[in-house]
């Protein structure tokens, strides 16, 4: 059994609703003239823009919370991720090597577990595990170090917190 085709004339798609396809019989609900070329959402790869130092920056629709690039309701450089190299591995994260959270050249990215990811980034977490500092520059050393619940906290940092001076 074959699907009719919408009703408006020089349309190809599957009739959904009263004889339209979902695009028209939306324009009919809205009220907007179904004369108007039904737009259609730009292809991935005109949606960056290669630059000198190699990455392609996303020029689409960006999320306002983190800043990632957004493409059919996915995350920009998962979507190049999965297009270019292969399906990301369950429980990995894809890694910006170039630090740029817009580039999603392929060969920028690469899927890392989600503690690797942290500790490549720069965050005072991952910036103190790097370096052997706490977030005032303090050493982790084993005198000036004390684990807690797994975490190793600076005991200068501790005497400054209680208003000790600091040897």
């Amino acid at each position: 059994m074959t699907r009719a085709e919408c009703s408006v004339a020089n349309c190809d798609r599957p009739a959904k609703t009263r004889g339209m396809c979902g695009a028209h019989a939306e324009r009919v609900r809205a009220g907007v003239s179904l004369d108007a070329p039904i737009r259609v959402r730009p292809a991935f790869e005109e949606m960056y823009e290669e630059r000198p130092n190699g990455c392609w920056e996303w020029i689409g629709s960006v999320d306002q919370g983190n800043g990632y690039g957004r493409f059919g309701g996915k995350w920009a450089h998962r979507v190049s991720y999965t297009r270019h190299i292969g399906e990301i591995p369950a429980g990995l994260h894809v890694d910006h090597l170039c630090r740029n959270i817009i580039c999603v050249n392929p060969v920028h990215l690469e899927a890392v577990t989600p503690r690797v990811n942290t500790l490549r980034g720069m965050s005072p977490i991952a910036i103190a595990v790097r370096t052997n500092k706490c977030k005032r520059g303090h050493e982790f050393t084993p005198e000036n170090t004390y684990v807690w619940r797994g975490l190793r906290f600076c005991r200068a940092c501790q005497r400054i917190r209680k208003g000790r001076a600091v040897a």
